[in-house]
């Protein structure tokens, strides 16, 4: 009976694995979509930009939701929303 357990539980560690690396696989090919064939422009940050009002401005160019958006250009650039400094450049996503 403990080889019959110590196998099941083998087996169940490889499943619980494997999907955990199908959803992981998922994830980073929604996150990266955007950017995956090159689709970005770079933007310089004026005064007064937020990244809410660059991804109003840019909506016709990206097709994402906003919150989307600012999440994306956060990761992308290993920025806060919160502290955009002016000259600073950004990476965005465009769909060309």
């Amino acid at each position: 009976m403990t080889v019959i357990k110590r196998v099941t539980k083998t087996y169940c560690l490889y499943f619980i694995f494997g999907i955990l690396v199908i959803l992981s696989i998922f994830e980073v090919a929604d996150q990266l979509h955007p950017a995956q064939a090159g689709q970005f422009k770079t933007i310089e940050v004026e005064a007064g930009d937020t990244l809410w009002e660059i991804g109003e401005d840019f909506q016709d160019q990206h097709h994402m939701p906003i919150k989307k958006f600012v999440n994306w250009v956060e990761r992308v650039n290993h920025i806060n929303a919160y502290q955009l400094d002016i000259g600073e450049t950004l990476v965005i996503p465009i769909e060309k």
